[in-house]
């Protein structure tokens, strides 16, 4: 870059080269740009080599324990080289408040992650002296790594955060859930519905941290918000705890402020909730379909969102044929985004209550049969068992659209990963199959 901005002046301008000749300009600008190259790195080599005045408070050529014994007298601010090819950083390392790598790799410490490397994998060794980079908690774990050291609105981040990120680390997880059980008796109400809504969506619920928290919910769901009331109503489902007082006390509250629903999400957690915790109410789920449609002229949901509720109104059997004909006339619209489970749970609840829409029917088949096509034999195997479960509920009409999706199923062919085509190779030149042909 030196060199193009120093051919790129206007030396034309410069009264001093405007009468020397072409070639004389040239060699100038030639030895300008080696002495400014050469003055550079002749500066960047003595600092490397550890030249005496060049970098304040630089180390070198010393072993261990003068390293440590420097570090100490220097302080935390001091710098490491070492002449070797990273010698005295890691001798000075080991030898000062137990070293690099050990404060690194401490449970829950700076450089902390799952020893199995379920969520973040260590990556090739590091160049600094052959030592590999530890893996590291990216995003907000970064500043809630250890949850024995937060408090409420720390722990409902972390939680949040956690499953945000899919971490499956039993060790973390384990000392989240004792400093949450801890913390129970003093755990505000936003805080515990942030807490067990992450716990619920990580699939690391704990039945016992929810029987703990049941009672003080129960008596204090009026100072709750909706969004609030859906996450502690979906995550008390999901613990498949079942408390009499609970439920009643969530009744009388949804009754009440059911016109407070607004959002598709909220809507389907407080929906799919209720049917879970086994509440009864005939009118309560009658007031329900009426406001939900009543929403779905003013904002669309997804057909994620109207298979949930069609499933949990199929549950507690509180369905018609009209009613899911006005679930199903509003999925339409997002059906291309539709997964195999989505589609089976639609199809699952209108064979549940008889409901027969060609139209529909007929757009899940081709889409499920878009789907198959780009599947692998994992997706394939938990679409057959989705829909398999259709048959449990199916009238003779719903047969013909039934057979048609297992035949999309049956004539697929797999999409195999890499590894899973060099074993399938493998296993056929194995048996004296030969190669399968393209």
């Amino acid at each position: 870059a030196q060199a193009l901005s120093l051919s790129a002046w206007p030396w034309r301008l410069c009264p001093r080269h405007a009468s020397a000749p072409h070639g004389q300009r040239r060699q100038r600008r030639l030895r300008a740009v080696a002495r400014a190259t050469s003055g550079r790195h002749r500066r960047r080599r003595r600092a490397m080599r550890g030249a005496s005045g060049r970098v304040p408070g630089l180390i070198t050529g010393l072993d261990g324990a003068g390293a440590a014994r420097r570090l100490q007298s220097l302080g935390p601010l001091a710098v490491v080289a070492g002449t070797g090819p990273g010698s005295s950083r890691r001798a000075a390392g080991s030898a000062a408040d137990g070293g690099w790598e050990q404060d690194e790799t401490a449970p829950f410490g700076r450089g902390w992650a799952s020893a199995a490397g379920n969520l973040f994998k260590a990556g090739p060794p590091g160049r600094r002296g052959g030592v590999s980079t530890p893996p590291r908690l990216l995003g907000a774990l970064a500043l809630l790594r250890d949850p024995r050291e937060l408090d409420g609105e720390g722990l409902g981040r972390a939680a949040s955060a956690a499953a945000r990120a899919g971490l499956d680390d039993d060790a973390w997880w384990q000392s989240f859930k004792a400093r949450a059980r801890e913390l129970a008796p003093h755990l505000a109400l936003h805080d515990a519905s942030h807490v067990l809504n992450g716990m619920a969506r990580a699939r690391q619920i704990d039945k016992e941290l929810v029987e703990l928290l049941l009672p003080r919910i129960s008596s204090h769901l009026v100072y709750l918000t909706s969004a609030h009331l859906s996450m502690l109503a979906s995550a008390i489902a999901k613990a498949e705890v079942h408390d009499a007082r609970f439920t009643a006390a969530l009744t009388r509250e949804l009754k009440a402020r059911l016109m407070e629903f607004h959002s598709p999400m909220e809507i389907t957690m407080i929906v799919n909730a209720a049917s879970k915790l086994r509440v009864t109410d005939d009118d309560l789920y009658r007031r329900f379909v009426i406001h939900i449609q009543k929403q779905m002229g003013q904002e669309a949901f997804h057909v994620r969102d109207i298979s949930v509720v069609v499933q949990a109104l199929a549950r507690v059997q509180f369905a018609d044929t009209s009613t899911m004909a006005k679930f199903t006339d509003c999925a339409v619209q997002t059906l291309p985004q539709a997964t195999p489970l989505e589609l089976a749970r639609l199809l699952h609840a209108c064979m549940s209550v008889g409901c027969v829409v060609d139209d529909f029917f007929t757009a899940c088949v081709l889409h499920s049969r878009e789907q198959a096509m780009t599947m692998d034999p994992s997706g394939l195997s938990g679409a057959a068992y989705a829909f398999g479960q259709c048959f449990e509920v199916a009238q003779i009409s719903h047969l013909r659209y039934l057979r048609k999706i297992f035949r999309n199923i049956r004539l697929a062919r797999p999409t195999y990963p890499c590894s899973w085509r060099r074993k399938l190779a493998g296993n056929r030149l194995q048996h004296g199959l030969g190669r399968e042909p393209a």
